[in-house]
């Protein structure tokens, strides 16, 4: 008995090793960002900037859908740059029908019935989860959070402060990405590395392009991107957010009790209060709330007594 239990684990971990290198690939594609002055990029979708021809553009894209593993219908560029501040992202999608490129607006995240370019970024390189950043050729956003190694479900609720713009020409359309430092959680490193993939839809191809192609049969989201390098001098910057406000409200009676003196047939009230979302390390983040409430509570009487009792 024990030996059949000894080659039941030994089994058990040959079938585990194996899945475990099929889902990492052996040679991983690499892209390089590079650092510009601050104030070099004009956010206006446009990759008519100086800087941006100091990046190596990202080109080598393959097909998921239709055709598995084929060359893309149209040539996508990518270029990565960053400065102090924030991350750049400058993208050119090549169409040789621009007149039929499907930019239709919409809600935030709700792309998928348009073209758009999506960036996924793995930050803290753990091969599991991810940021993905998507923006439509008529540049509605698109943002969601990965929390594990899967491209779907994405959660939606991760609505960083991040800016995109783009612009249809002649020949296709192009897309800036604007993400400061502070929406993205990283751990410092002199040698810093992040895990990386593109995605572009075209709806009227029904093509689907991915600078690290995933088959249909193939798991995992994270654990294949590939890498991007090039950052220097690049540190977590604290993330501090105040969310205060003010809400106002009046309820109207229309035969108030005369004898009610707190009704005044206009019951005006107002109240007031702050959310706190402040980074305390790269994988801490402290949520507060201040609600003061002043009004009456369910433990206060209903009746005033106005007697010496």
């Amino acid at each position: 008995m024990p030996a059949i239990i000894f080659l039941l684990i030994a089994l058990l971990g040959s079938v585990c090793t194996t899945r475990t290198q099929d889902q990492v690939p052996a040679n991983r594609k690499q892209a390089r960002a590079v650092r510009v002055a601050n104030g070099a990029i004009k956010l206006d979708g446009q990759l008519d900037d100086p800087a941006w021809a100091q990046a190596a553009p990202i080109s080598d894209f393959v097909q998921k859908e239709p055709n598995e593993g084929a060359a893309p219908s149209e040539p996508t560029e990518v270029r990565i740059v960053y400065d102090d501040t924030s991350l750049y992202i400058g993208a050119r999608m090549t169409s040789k029908d621009p007149v039929s490129i499907q930019a239709p607006m919409s809600r935030r995240d709700n792309v998928n019935e348009a073209e758009f370019l999506q960036v996924s970024i793995d930050t803290y390189l753990d091969r599991r989860t991810a940021y993905s950043f998507a923006v439509s050729a008529s540049g509605v956003r698109a943002d969601g959070y990965h929390a594990t190694d899967n491209q779907f479900p994405v959660d939606f609720t991760y609505d960083p402060v991040w800016q995109a713009r783009t612009r249809v020409d002649a020949q296709g359309w192009t897309a800036e990405f604007w993400i400061p430092l502070t929406q993205l959680r990283f751990s410092e490193s002199p040698d810093m590395v992040w895990g990386m993939n593109v995605r572009r839809y075209t709806p009227t191809l029904n093509e689907d392009d991915y600078w690290v192609g995933i088959g249909r049969t193939e798991r995992g989201w994270a654990s294949r991107f590939g890498e991007l390098r090039g950052f220097e001098g690049v540190e977590p910057r604290r993330r501090v957010e105040l969310y205060p406000y003010v809400a106002g409200a009046s309820r109207v009676s229309g035969d108030r009790d005369p004898a009610n003196p707190f009704d005044d047939g206009r019951n005006l009230e107002a109240r007031t209060g702050l959310d706190l979302n402040m980074a305390l390390s790269s994988n801490l983040t402290l949520d507060a709330t201040i609600n003061p409430d002043f009004g009456q509570v369910e433990a206060d009487p209903a009746e005033v007594n106005l007697s010496t009792f």
